[in-house]
């Protein structure tokens, strides 16, 4: 119809729909209908032909026909929930889809049938040993749980779908990438991951050894980080260097697999943080020679423009060739730094973040920091009695003429009294001044904060006058020296030995704590949920009444949530309504359901899950017919209630609860009071050609059975938009409209939010519901104005020299007194306008929106010029002669092969030597392009952007 192209990946038509329904309204008025939402039945889904695991499709299963047959189309309807899945793609399995909708939808069921699937593969007796990692030098440690099978000829098929060897499921691993293979192992094995993600394995040293008994390797090693770790020998006495070294003080052997180093230094930063100090900040993983020093590093070439190789460089190697690896060293702490392809940003920011004086001289930014010797003595003050960290012992903040501290949030360093931003008295930014600015100083303060507390599980214990025996029994307080309980509100986790933050404000822990079981340890998690529940209800503590904060909210979240009421009888409305399913605070300031609906979501899914689909699992397929089904008693619109109803107690009288029942799938909804905003969101999501029909009846005015529609009027202030057009307001009984926030579409007689008299959801209003309307109000018809001759005022050109072509189609017109008006407005030849001012680019913009014709005539004018101009300028900067002379312009040597140097060269010296600088000459324009060390894709790029030129 339009012939415009519209975006449908993968066969999805959704653009396709919005296309039409924003160009082409009557055609998918028509079609539309097709892609109504089926309404599913639990009793009518089956599951498809041939071997299936039938403890999965208990809960899934394909519709049927009217021919009776299974409509098996890869997106299965899940039977507690009755929604259809997606598709799966061409290598993907519907099981998977189906495994990950349990998980996040039916946890309780999900558990269960991944129980069942285990049992009945160890009854299987499945061999896990025939999968296989891809080579033989993998070292990442998620192989040991992941493989490939093998064909008939044993290669392993590497097709980028590793099978787990655990669950036996494929995972999408393109390239050899692990990143979704630790995501399954974390999802659905989260033990695995965790021993992974640990750096150490469950294995420890045998008792017939020591750590004496473990040697550091046979290779290169650093020293200093090998002293806690080694291998031992066979029985032969052979090294056993398998990669995972044992730890010297834990005696536990490291997962780490290859010549890396980098889980030795986390294990060591993890559990023993007394002995680990920073290795990779102090030590350096380059080894220098007794003879060497920083001068004997050179940079890579002698042509090297940025001043940061001033402090970094290459070592030379017995021939006395610099040895450019990639990984430069600096002079000043002899750290190598990663800088491929000469790239100098990492080396920037070693300077920036370790040695940020010569940061600051290179980048001139700020004024270096003082010596000490040269600072005046400022007394400084702590900013509280409890800043214990060590780091304060460098910083302070200064105090009023009054005696009071200035606790401003930038404390003041001792040492060269820079201020620091410290926000909440945080530390960090702290410590990085120290190791930007004083690195000594930061050696001492980091290895006295880095020390680690580590805890043990008997050595906690509960708070005092605790009841809730059940949630502590997996969490406590240490205690210090004097054995007095440091009930900090910061509980310590017994099962993972983390330590919570602090409850905000007044908060209690206990919410922390749930949270932190939910998320590390969920089988915990439930068993502590059915426990505080059978305990409250065997200890008789019943929930408390709880109130919305008034009668009129219509949000139905707050009939989980409420607040308590005084002596007085009134609610208080602290802004921490309380759950009415797990009596938990929530923070809800201003009445903001948002938290409301997260706590549902993440504690009580299947509630959030009935809320959000506005409809209740709750049927009465069995119990009543839709004619059972009667409209309210007051006014309503018809045209919607033709759809839902309430039913009749066995009196007569109807049940008018504000939760009527759908008559085309006899299901009950949620919606709470006397909105419909409920059951146009049941239509729309699930009867979308009712809702359609709805849509285009429903409108303010039909309600109670009226057919007479009033004028509608603008707002009485003065309106400038030309929205207004299609809008307006009722008028009262007195005259002026009755403007209240929500003006009435002339088109479909729809009310618009418009609060603060701002047309923002007006013109959306017509974007979405009535396009062409809008594009007549965005996009009105451009006409030329054309002026004859006669009707033209006589204009003049300006008096300086030289006149720009602009000016071929404006002129100055002269004032009364006969004076060409030289400071004047220009005034367009064409139509008469005048332009604002004499500023070329404001005469081009006219000829551009008003004279778009002429605009394409005058471009193709001034582009010829300027670019012979141009070219003329490039020649003369560049020191070429007059004419197209290519053979002052020379390739870099007599033996280049590339043909490309036919049109690219580098012009001579005064010495007559070739001025080989990497930037060549084109012989056609002039221009100068970028060719590092003679590569010429660079050369043929501009030739084929440039010159059309095609190889």
């Amino acid at each position: 119809m339009c012939q415009q192209r519209v975006e449908a990946k993968g066969g999805d038509t959704t653009n396709m729909f919005l296309h039409l329904k924003a160009h082409h309204s009557h055609i998918y008025k028509e079609i539309k209908p097709a892609g109504e939402r089926r309404v599913y039945r639990a009793s009518e889904l089956a599951p498809p032909s041939g071997e299936i695991d039938s403890r999965l499709w208990d809960h899934f299963g394909y519709p049927k026909n009217t021919d009776g047959v299974v409509e098996d189309d890869g997106a299965p309807v899940c039977k507690l929930c009755l929604q259809k899945l997606i598709s799966v793609s061409k290598s993907g399995s519907v099981s998977s889809n189906m495994m990950r909708h349990l998980r996040k939808k039916h946890e309780a069921v999900y558990n269960e049938v991944q129980e069942a699937i285990t049992v009945l593969r160890a009854e299987g007796g499945n061999d896990l040993s025939e999968l296989h990692p891809p080579t033989q030098n993998v070292t990442s440690p998620v192989w040991e749980y992941f493989g490939y099978l093998k064909d008939t000829e044993g290669l392993v098929v590497s097709d980028g779908f590793p099978i787990c060897k655990m669950c036996q499921k494929k995972v999408a691993s393109k390239g050899g990438n692990t990143t979704n293979m630790f995501k399954h192992l974390k999802d659905y094995h989260r033990s695995v991951y965790d021993e992974i993600r640990s750096a150490v394995t469950n294995e420890t040293l045998e008792e017939t050894y020591t750590p004496a008994d473990l040697h550091p390797p046979s290779g290169q090693y650093d020293s200093t980080l090998w002293e806690h770790f080694g291998y031992r020998k066979d029985s032969e006495g052979a090294l056993q260097e398998d990669g995972a070294p044992f730890c010297k003080h834990c005696t536990r052997k490291l997962v780490s697999k290859g010549e890396t180093t980098r889980n030795m230094r986390q294990h060591l930063k993890e559990n023993h943080s007394d002995i680990y100090s920073e290795p990779e900040e102090v030590v350096s993983s380059f080894t220098w020679e007794a003879d060497m020093d920083s001068s004997s590093l050179c940079p890579p070439t002698h042509k090297v423009k940025s001043a940061v190789w001033k402090f970094f460089g290459y070592p030379r190697d017995s021939e006395g060739s610099v040895v450019c690896n990639g990984f430069p060293i600096c002079k000043l702490c002899q750290k190598k730094v990663s800088a491929k392809g000469g790239n100098t940003t990492n080396m920037f920011s070693h300077l920036r973040d370790y040695h940020r004086p010569t940061y600051d001289e290179i980048k001139a930014v700020v004024t270096p920091a003082r010596p000490e010797n040269e600072v005046e003595p400022l007394e400084l003050h702590l900013p509280t009695a409890e800043a214990m960290s060590p780091v304060w012992k460098y910083f302070g903040y200064p105090k009023n003429a009054d005696g009071s501290i200035v606790c401003d949030g930038f404390p003041v360093c001792r040492i060269c009294q820079k201020k620091v931003l410290a926000k909440g008295d945080n530390t960090t930014n702290m410590l990085i001044h120290l190791r930007a600015y004083h690195l000594d100083i930061y050696k001492d303060v980091k290895c006295a904060v880095a020390k680690k507390v580590v805890y043990r599980p008997f050595e906690l214990f509960p708070p005092n006058s605790q009841n809730d025996i059940k949630l502590w029994d997996h969490f406590g307080y240490p205690k210090n020296e004097e054995g007095v309980l440091q009930e900090d509100g910061a509980p310590i986790c017994k099962i993972c030995l983390r330590k919570l933050m602090k409850a905000s404000g007044d908060g209690t822990p206990t919410t922390n704590m749930l949270r932190h079981l939910r998320k590390k340890h969920q089988s915990v998690f439930d068993e502590v949920q059915e426990a505080i529940t059978a305990l409250r209800t065997e200890w008789g503590i019943e929930p408390p009444e709880l109130h919305p904060p008034t009668q009129n909210v219509t949000s139905p979240v707050w009939e989980y949530f409420g607040y308590l009421k005084d002596a007085e009888g009134s609610v208080v409305c602290d802004d921490y309504p309380i759950c009415k399913l797990c009596q938990q605070k929530v923070a809800s300031k201003g009445r903001c359901t948002t938290n409301m609906f997260k706590h549902l979501k993440d504690y009580h899914r299947p509630t959030y899950d009935e809320i959000r689909s506005a409809v209740t699992n709750e049927s009465f397929e069995d119990v009543c017919l839709p004619t059972d089904l009667f409209p309210p008693s007051g006014q309503y619109n018809p045209k919607l209630w033709e759809h839902f109803g309430y039913r009749k107690t066995p009196e007569g009288i109807v049940e008018e609860d504000g939760a009527p029942i759908c008559k085309l799938c006899v299901r009950k909804l949620v919606s709470k009071g006397e909105t419909t905003a409920n059951m146009m969101q049941h239509l729309k999501e699930n009867h979308n050609t009712v809702y359609n029909e709805v849509q285009r009846e429903v409108n303010p005015f039909t309600i109670g059975g009226a057919t007479d529609l009033p004028d509608l009027h603008p707002p009485e202030h003065r309106v400038r938009s030309a929205v207004w057009k299609y809008f307006g307001y009722l008028r009262d009984t007195e005259g002026p409209a009755d403007c209240a926030g929500y003006p009435i579409c002339k088109i479909c007689l729809s009310k618009v939010s418009n609060k603060g008299k701002v047309t923002a959801n007006m013109t959306a209003h017509l974007k979405d519901q009535h396009r062409t309307f809008y594009d007549e109000l965005k996009i009105p018809e451009k006409r030329e104005k054309v002026v004859s001759a006669e009707e033209l005022p006589e204009l003049f050109p300006p008096n300086k020299r030289p006149i720009p072509p602009i000016w071929e189609y404006f002129g100055l017109p002269k004032n009364d007194e006969g004076v060409v008006e030289e400071n004047g407005c220009p005034v367009c030849k064409i139509c008469g306008r005048k332009v604002s001012s004499q500023d070329g680019r404001r005469m081009i913009r006219h000829l551009q929106f008003c004279h778009f014709t002429m605009y394409e005539e005058f471009k193709k004018k001034t582009v010829h010029v300027s670019h012979t101009n141009l070219k003329a300028n490039r020649r003369s900067k560049l020191g070429l002669q007059g004419g197209n002379e290519p053979a002052e312009l020379c390739p870099p040597s007599k033996q280049v092969r590339s043909f490309v140097w036919e049109y690219f060269g580098y012009p001579k010296n005064p010495d007559g030597t070739i001025n080989v600088d990497g930037r060549p000459v084109c012989k056609t324009c002039f221009r100068k392009v970028s060719s590092q060390g003679g590569n010429t894709t660079n050369m043929l790029k501009h030739l084929e952007d440039k010159h059309g030129f095609s190889q």
